[in-house]
């Protein structure tokens, strides 16, 4: 798809997420996981992750990456929504009948265009009640956020010159066959859809 979602530059990413988030929110929905690639300010894609299961979201997000590199992606936002409790208590505050743990957006900003890649996470809180949701304070995770995405998405950013070096044109257009198949939904800016073409062409 092309140019179907608006795009603000990458200063204004993490606003643009939360206005996606608010939205399903309104509408009585969890946040949709969603992914803003951009290559320096230009925003090249917005991609909403198809659905997976707890623990998969590195393969989801890989299967997308594998598209959006090549395109000339060096910066990435990404939301996830979330579940969080306090780390003085060893045990989440979950059981068969309740889960009390916070609800929350993750939003993870990792800029490639530094090596190393600069990556940092905030935590905004989501407060359901009777009349309706609202935010409830942020907090900025930095660079300690411990996850398996955060590193992969830092090796990608870090070694995507090497990996990327000759990319092969069919391979490319390929994937974006792949992605669409497993239930990612792709809007591509007109920049992102050109180089896409290009490779398509040239395979």
């Amino acid at each position: 798809m092309l140019d179907a979602l608006p795009t603000v530059p990458w200063s204004q990413c993490t606003h643009l997420l939360r206005s996606f988030a608010a939205e399903d929110l309104d509408l009585g929905m969890s946040p949709q996981p969603t992914l803003l690639a951009y290559e320096g300010d230009r925003a090249l894609a917005t991609v909403m992750l198809r659905p997976f299961a707890d623990g998969e979201v590195v393969g989801a997000v890989l299967e997308v990456l594998a598209l959006l590199l090549p395109l000339g992606t060096d910066r990435l936002v990404l939301s996830l929504p979330g579940r969080a409790w306090s780390a003085l208590d060893p045990i989440a505050p979950v059981t068969a009948d309740a889960d009390l743990r916070q609800r929350v957006l993750l939003i993870c900003v990792a800029d490639g265009t530094q090596v190393p890649a600069a990556l940092s996470v905030s935590v905004h809180g989501i407060e359901l009640g009777a009349k309706g949701w609202r935010w409830e304070g942020t907090i900025d995770a930095a660079e300690e956020f411990d996850s398996p995405l955060v590193d992969v998405l830092r090796l990608l950013l870090d070694a995507r010159g090497r990996l990327l070096d000759t990319p092969a044109d069919i391979q490319i257009a390929a994937q974006f066959g792949r992605v669409l198949l497993r239930g990612h939904e792709v809007h591509l800016s007109a920049l992102a859809a050109e180089r896409l073409e290009e490779h398509s062409l040239a395979g």
